[in-house]
């Protein structure tokens, strides 16, 4: 089980831009975080950092060791992470896409009878199951979306890192993974997910870092912050 994230002083630059600065964060097991702030204010970077996928400046844990310690397949291990989106050129099913979730945990030419189970109840979680045989390039972005989850929950890792999961969806597949996410948290695992979907925030997150230019401005999401972070009448958006 991972003991979470810890980070002070932590920094991603892209060349002499600061895209993100973090003075002091901890994210633990058993809670769905969401990440929100307008465009540009660093959620992206935030998650991919915390997915071993940026270079950083100061210090970045997880489980008490430094992640540029960590080896790639032991991250995978240990870090699952969902992008925005993915684009495969190659004629890949969407059991192949989910199935590519089990690669950090190979020990053989081919897939254990175990690896095909988490990989079926996975695609089942996420509605899935029956798009199997259909080509990924021939789905539509929300059944992408779904299927790259697929492949994310397979992995069996603690740890959940989400870049916008609910973006293509529907609201009745934007609820069911959300709903997900949340009793992943509650049975243990760390979610940690960027949203622009305020409502979604609002029903499922166990706690709500707010960011702005880089910085986390606030832990919260009520409307004074709203206000603030987005220089916009929260009423509309938060029923204040």
């Amino acid at each position: 089980m991972s003991r979470g994230y810890r980070l002070s002083g932590a920094s991603v630059r892209y060349g002499s831009h600061l895209a993100l600065s973090v003075d002091a964060l901890d994210l633990s097991p058993g809670e769905l975080t969401v990440i929100v702030g307008p465009n540009g204010a660093g959620k992206s970077t935030l998650v991919a950092l915390l997915a071993g996928l940026r270079r950083y400046g100061g210090i970045c844990e997880l489980d008490g060791r430094p992640l540029r310690a960590w080896t790639r397949t032991e991250l995978s291990r240990a870090a699952a992470f969902v992008p925005q989106s993915v684009d495969l050129q190659f004629p890949f099913t969407a059991y192949e896409v989910a199935l590519m979730g089990r690669a950090p945990h190979a020990d053989r030419l081919f897939e254990s009878p175990a690896d095909h189970a988490h990989v079926e109840q996975s695609m089942r979680e996420t509605g899935t199951f029956e798009l199997r045989d259909r080509d990924f390039r021939t789905l539509s972005g929300g059944e992408k979306q779904r299927v790259v989850l697929a492949a994310a929950l397979a992995q069996s890792a603690p740890v959940l890192l989400l870049d916008e999961p609910a973006a293509h969806l529907d609201p009745k597949y934007q609820l069911a993974v959300y709903s997900l996410l949340a009793a992943r948290a509650k049975s243990g695992a760390l979610v940690a997910a960027v949203t622009h979907d305020l409502r979604l925030s609002r029903r499922f997150a166990t706690r709500t870092i707010a960011l702005r230019a880089g910085r986390i401005d606030a832990w919260d999401l009520d409307p004074s912050t709203f206000a603030r972070v987005f220089d916009v009448d929260p009423e509309p958006w938060l029923g204040a």
